[in-house]
């Protein structure tokens, strides 16, 4: 007896990933934990197994790769089901959206911002709950095209789709309410988006879409749509029936076509009439009624503003300078219209907008008009060295090792201006001025370790817009705005 206690105590425990033949929730979360932490779905149940062996356990079951997958397709569909319950229980709603093109193929990306209990606990029913703003993931769908009648069709579907994982639901089954798309289009407030013309388009069209469903949810109400029909609504159907036998060229054509086909005709002309009842019921209401129906905003993106103001404002200082009178900034040429525009004066070339058009010839003009010149431009070709879109062009750990060993400042880069992301512009005016000697002196490096040392012609004109008064007063400008206007802007947008 005590030499098999003693085994038994030698033997690792057993930890058992399933209940009656069904991994349990536990099981499940912790599925979902690995593979968002980027393990693989074929290697998770393998994981598992040797993580409890680390920690003295015996995991017998190993969790496929099929198996991992139907985990996140459980998730996905659990997802959807809090999404309509959410969207029922809720009396108002926005959305935004936003699209990507990765390979050549366009994604469409939508959020719903509703308003729901921070957490959720069984003890707790969500009507006691404090409810606050909460954004919601609609789903991630690859599309045809990104126009507004794409756009708008995924909306749709995305509505029809809560609705429809809600309504076959357990819980939507237990409660007796389903959800409606009707009711959705009504609770409708707002949609966000950039201020590209597709996205104003779409935000029209999803307003008019509003305002249609409006009327026909109106209609049903008065008639009694879906419960004890009334007197109006027997009226409707009577002649609905006569509009869908006249619609299909008379009685001979309604009697050879199938019920299906009588159906779809049907419901076409049933639903027309019910928005036209409607229509007639919105246009009566007094305008203190139609005003939370007609509430819609659109809800357009801070950062893009701020970008604008950004662009105006690197407008006007570019012509600021021939009304004050002043020498613009420097010629930043690129490498073609410099080599056309190496015979021209540079004190020439820093008075262009002075120029008269016979002291040049047609090439040399064509360049010049072409060239430009300024503290944004200079900030975009500095990106293009220091910090490049293209792992394999520029400086990139060379610049990260030579600012870390003269600033002390570890793997720090220079803002993604070659990706042109928000605000890169003006953080890197204020990161070139304020490290402008270090920047001249790493110009140098890099020059002077060359095989053959000298500039490229995209470091020439960094170094040379480094040493320009008037370049270096726009960056200041764009330094400036950053901290008065940029960042304090973001911080409440945000």
């Amino acid at each position: 007896m005590r030499k098999g206690i003693e085994k038994a105590k030698l033997r690792p425990l057993t930890f058992r990933l399933k209940q009656k033949g069904v991994y349990t929730s536990q099981a499940r979360g912790l599925a979902r934990l690995l593979v968002g932490a980027g393990c693989a779905q074929s290697k998770v149940g393998t994981m598992i197994q040797l993580f409890g062996r680390s920690l003295g356990l015996s995991i017998p079951e190993r969790m496929s790769r099929r198996t991992v997958r139907r985990v996140f397709y459980e998730a996905e569909i659990a997802r959807r089901i809090q999404l309509g319950y959410e969207l029922k229980q809720g009396s108002s709603f926005t959305i935004s959206g936003d699209a990507t093109t990765d390979r050549h193929v366009n994604y469409e990306a939508r959020f719903a911002l509703v308003r729901a209990p921070a957490h959720y606990t069984p003890s707790t029913s969500s009507s006691d709950s404090i409810l606050v703003p909460q954004n919601r993931f609609v789903g991630v769908e690859s599309s045809v095209d990104h126009t507004s009648e794409t756009q708008l069709a995924g909306w749709h579907g995305a509505f029809h789709g809560a609705a429809e994982a809600f309504n076959s639901s357990p819980l939507a089954k237990r409660d007796g309410a389903l959800l409606d798309v009707l009711q959705l289009a009504v609770k409708l407030k707002g949609v966000g988006g950039d201020h590209a013309a597709d996205q104003l388009k779409t935000a029209r069209m999803l307003a008019a879409w509003k305002t249609d469903m409006t009327c026909t949810l109106l209609g049903r109400e008065h008639l009694g749509y879906g419960s004890q029909p009334t007197a109006d609504m027997l009226r409707l159907i009577e002649d609905t029936t006569a509009a869908s036998v006249r619609a299909v060229g008379g009685s001979t054509s309604w009697a050879i076509m199938s019920a299906e086909e009588r159906s779809t005709v049907y419901v076409d002309q049933l639903n027309r009439a019910i928005s036209q009842v409607g229509k007639e019921l919105y246009e009566a209401l007094p305008s203190q009624e139609r005003r939370p129906l007609d509430l819609f905003l659109r809800l357009g993106c801070a950062m893009h503003k701020d970008l604008n103001s950004v662009k105006g404002g690197a407008a006007a200082m570019a012509n600021a300078w021939a009304d004050l009178d002043a020498p613009p900034p420097i010629l930043l040429a690129n490498k073609d219209n410099a080599s056309t525009l190496q015979d021209v004066d540079l004190e020439t070339l820093s008075t262009a907008s002075l120029l008269l058009t016979d002291t040049l010839s047609p090439a040399e003009m064509r360049a010049l008009e072409s060239s430009t010149r300024g503290g944004v431009k200079l900030c975009s070709l500095a990106g293009a060295i220091f910090n490049n879109k293209d792992d394999k062009k520029g400086q990139h750990d060379t610049y990260v090792y030579y600012f870390e060993h003269y600033l002390k400042r570890r793997c720090a880069r220079f803002p993604d201006t070659s990706n042109t992301r928000y605000q890169s512009y003006c953080d890197a005016a204020a990161e070139l001025l304020i490290n402008r000697e270090h920047y001249i002196r790493f110009l140098e490096l890099v020059r002077d370790h060359k095989v053959q040392p000298g500039f490229t012609n995209i470091e020439q004109n960094v170094y040379n817009g480094l040493q320009d008064p008037s370049t270096l007063s726009e960056l200041a400008i764009l330094a400036v705005y950053a901290q008065a206007v940029t960042h304090p802007y973001m911080r409440t947008a945000r």
